[in-house]
């Protein structure tokens, strides 16, 4: 199973103190195999990655 550490309002970024690299260290101190998505919904980064998971999640059920 993969595991996925979804990082949203990228978009937001600029206006916040926050590290996704940071982020990203601590999470894969917890799990070194979890797969990053960060999604941006004004350019759309990470949507279709994300929205592929999902439907092949929905097909295995």
């Amino acid at each position: 199973m993969r595991i996925f550490f979804l990082i949203t309002k990228c978009d937001l970024l600029p206006h916040f103190d926050f590290s996704i690299e940071k982020a990203i260290r601590e999470a894969r101190k917890l799990n070194p195999k979890v797969d990053v998505i960060e999604i941006d919904s004004k350019s759309g980064k990470g949507i279709d990655q994300w929205v592929n998971y999902l439907k092949m999640k929905k097909a295995l059920r």
